[in-house]
């Protein structure tokens, strides 16, 4: 009967252990708000949710890095064409295109973080804006700290135009699906972290 109890109460700590932290994880999912920090030496876009590629671009555009690196892209694309694309109303800027940049060998959110680290050290940048999907940027900070954690990352979220926040918690909604997924995610990375620190030791 005492080992029941206590598998009880061990289940029920986790329980509200697993909810916490949840509650914590949504109140680290940023809002997106208008860009007013320094310029930074190069601009990083995390491919796979939409308005990620345009934001970028028009940080870009309006000078807030020289630099525009776009991680994990299915096909190399012609910066010229991505420009065309995403910036349609405006001329063609050949100086512009030659300052984008795109890998196409990252599958993941760690190989975003392999994938930069070297387009940084190949171009000597030491800061750079982090353009991702809201619910996605906690653990994107999360890795590309832990990966690289001498960068100063400056995180530029984006909200795509089919998610709403405010109904994370309904189940079976998009949120709900995506939100449980990065914080599993989350934790995962972080677990790992942990692992590979007491490997170190």
């Amino acid at each position: 009967m005492r080992l029941l109890r206590r598998m009880i109460l061990c289940s029920l700590a986790l329980a509200l252990a697993w909810l916490l932290g949840l509650l914590g994880f949504v109140s680290l999912i940023p809002s997106p708000a208008a860009d007013d920090a320094p310029a930074t030496d190069a601009i990083v876009v995390l491919t796979g949710g939409g308005g990620r590629i345009e934001r970028g671009i028009t940080l870009l555009a309006e000078g807030k890095a020289p630099l525009l690196f776009i991680s994990g892209m299915e096909n190399r694309a012609e910066p010229s064409r991505l420009l065309q694309q995403f910036l349609p109303g405006r001329p063609a800027d050949p100086a512009l295109a030659e300052r984008i940049f795109t890998g196409t060998e990252a599958r993941n959110t760690i190989g975003n973080v392999a994938e930069t680290a070297r387009f940084i050290h190949a171009h000597h940048v030491r800061s750079f804006r982090l353009v991702t999907s809201a619910y996605h940027m906690p653990r994107a900070l999360a890795e590309f700290h832990y990966g690289l954690p001498h960068a100063r990352i400056v995180p530029v979220p984006v909200m795509p135009e089919d998610f709403l926040l405010a109904r994370w918690w309904r189940p079976g909604t998009l949120e709900n699906q995506r939100v449980l997924s990065e914080y599993h995610k989350w934790l995962g990375a972080y677990a790992r972290h942990a692992l590979i620190g007491l490997r170190r030791m």
